[in-house]
């Protein structure tokens, strides 16, 4: 974050790779973890930037009591109120990245609605939990999404894996009892006219290798 704060211009990826010495896949998975608490540093042809900052990472959040920082869990409320059994001081927090249950859980009654309103299919952001999205809504709708778009600026073995990640949240087409839940494959927001074109091809053959998996799996 010091290198990033610390330059008006962006800074490309194998410089600060090399400054932190991982690897430039190693700094990805970084980045998108920075992302998840609240930074927003934008990645593109030319390198890595900040463009906002939040300061939501634990190392540096002010919080006056203990920090409980989960990268899953049922509900934060619980959580807080386990903070509160076990005496911890006033101002602790419970933060989490994925909320299965409770106002934070992914999909949200904003999604029932869309699905009852006659709608074919739904797009999602990639913000919105895939899996969640489809245990909300069932066979009503199909689901279309949601790949992050930055993911597109990662080395191509990052979009493999993170195509199949996308994937494998919304899991296998056909479910046990027969019945199938629609999913198009798809960014979950706009794509940059500055991704690499073979970045773009490497999503497309992950998507339909693995498609094909999962598929034939369920025969």
């Amino acid at each position: 974050m010091e290198l990033l704060r610390a330059e008006a211009a962006p800074v490309s990826g194998e410089s600060l790779a090399r400054e932190l010495g991982i690897s430039r896949v190693a700094l990805w998975k970084r980045v998108q973890a920075l992302n998840a608490w609240g930074y927003g540093i934008r990645a593109d042809h030319r390198g890595y930037e900040l463009a906002r900052d939040d300061g939501l990472a634990l190392w540096e959040l002010d919080a006056p009591g203990k920090v409980r920082l989960l990268a899953r869990t049922g509900s934060t409320m619980d959580d807080a109120r386990s903070l509160a059994q076990e005496n911890a001081p006033s101002g602790s927090l419970a933060i989490a990245l994925e909320q299965e249950r409770g106002r934070g859980k992914g999909g949200g009654p904003w999604l029932q609605a869309i699905a009852a309103s006659g709608a074919d299919v739904v797009g999602l952001d990639w913000t919105v939990h895939l899996g969640a999205a489809r245990a909300a809504v069932g066979d009503r709708v199909a689901l279309q999404g949601n790949l992050d778009p930055n993911v597109l600026f990662a080395p191509p073995e990052v979009v493999r894996a993170q195509a199949v990640a996308v994937l494998d949240s919304f899991g296998p087409p056909q479910r046990a009892d027969g019945r199938w839940d629609g999913h198009v494959f798809n960014l979950g927001h706009g794509i940059s006219q500055h991704t690499p074109p073979e970045h773009v091809a490497a999503l497309v053959e992950a998507v339909h290798d693995h498609s094909r998996r999962q598929r034939a799996a369920t025969r």
